[in-house]
């Protein structure tokens, strides 16, 4: 078990250590097109995505071998495995799938905001029409992360 747990902390680390793609862009890029949130750029926000999908599973794994050896997890573990990273796995590794069939159109980016905004969607006809508001506010960072995830892919 420990060997696992090994393996998985190791998958981890290695598929997060990337080199950063946020540098510093000049005005004529915006100019040009390409939205972008201060330094939150569409390639940034996929590897956010990846990362958050990424820290779940490894959290989930944690929490499983932590379970089946009677130990007790770790706070960072209990944090990771909250519905908010749930979700943002499951439409992480949905916007993988559409961006993995080819010519879709869909960019890895378009899919998981269309996944995520579907999400939320459907969390407001549950609580009703009549409270779509009260369920916004209930769900606020996935208010403003489809807000986000929208003006970085239409703005």
């Amino acid at each position: 078990m420990k060997v696992l747990a090994l393996l998985c902390s190791l998958f981890a680390v290695v598929s997060a250590s990337s080199k950063p793609t946020f540098v510093a862009k000049s005005r004529a890029l915006d100019i040009r097109g390409g939205a972008a949130i201060g330094p939150l750029d569409d390639e940034l926000a996929v590897q956010l995505i990846k990362a958050g999908a990424t820290a779940y599973v490894a959290g989930a794994g944690s929490k499983f071998i932590a379970d089946k050896t009677g130990a007790s997890s770790t706070q960072l573990a209990d944090f990771v495995t909250t519905d908010c990273f749930a979700l943002n796995a499951l439409c992480a590794a949905f916007a993988a799938g559409m961006y993995g069939l080819g010519d879709t159109g869909f960019g890895t980016l378009k899919a998981y905001v269309l996944a995520k905004g579907l999400a939320l969607t459907l969390k407001i006809l549950d609580g009703g029409a009549e409270n779509a508001v009260d369920t916004l506010m209930d769900n606020k960072v996935m208010t403003v992360s489809v807000l986000a995830g929208l003006y970085l892919v239409y703005g």
